[in-house]
């Protein structure tokens, strides 16, 4: 059975969709294959499993938004779900979001996956924080994609609902190999980056403020 199974072995998100799947009252399982963030109280992330894929056809949109909200979890708890570029978990992932931020590599294979992405948020009505562009430099051909999406974003009939923007771009950098985290301290030319997409997310930064002398200092120049 499923719970002898995942006795030898670490439970993963798609031993958790089974458990929902066969409507077995199996908490304990949600809860431990969804993993806790380091030193930030209720907050956790349900990471993507490529292992998903052999059941994707088979699985209803809602379902993950099934286990969250049967999980228990207590008011105030952040749940960031990790999607890959599967689409079918990608559906399910936006079904169950409050809200949704899209990371898109700077290729230009990736306008078509982008979009069916956007119009899946679309069309669940799930509002969007923005575009995050990964692995970006400074290439006229990448700014000419950020001003496409941006003037999409802002007057598409269809996504200008979203109500998304284009967030501040993620340099390529060793930390992050194709917009997964490399196990590297992140460079410090990330953290402002970093903080745009919390700021954005929550509605505040999570830096410490500055003291009003060196903040004085900054905006006199």
């Amino acid at each position: 059975s499923l719970l002898v199974m995942t006795m030898s072995r670490k439970i993963i998100i798609k031993d958790m969709l089974v458990v929902e799947m066969e409507e077995n009252e199996t908490n304990g399982i949600k809860r431990n294959a969804i993993e806790n963030v380091q030193s930030k109280p209720n907050s956790l992330v349900i990471p993507s499993d490529k292992r998903l894929a052999e059941m994707i056809s088979r699985i209803p949109a809602d379902i993950l938004l099934n286990v969250i909200e049967s999980a228990g979890f207590s008011d105030g708890t952040t749940v960031v779900i990790d999607t890959s570029n599967s689409q079918g978990m990608v559906g399910m992932g936006i079904c169950a979001a409050d809200m949704v931020l899209v990371p898109m590599t700077m290729s230009k294979q990736t306008v078509k996956p982008t979009m069916n992405t956007l119009t899946m948020a679309a069309r669940f009505h799930k509002p969007l924080l923005g575009i995050i562009p990964t692995a970006s430099g400074e290439a006229q051909w990448e700014t000419k994609i950020l001003y496409f999406w941006q003037n999409a974003l802002d007057e598409s009939p269809e996504l200008k609902s979203l109500g998304g923007v284009i967030l501040p771009r993620v340099p390529l950098s060793k930390s992050l190999i194709r917009g997964a985290w490399a196990k590297m301290p992140f460079t410090s030319h990330l953290v402002p980056v970093f903080d745009a997409i919390y700021t954005r997310t929550f509605g505040k930064s999570a830096l410490p403020a500055l003291p009003i002398a060196e903040t004085l200092e900054v905006v006199n120049g």
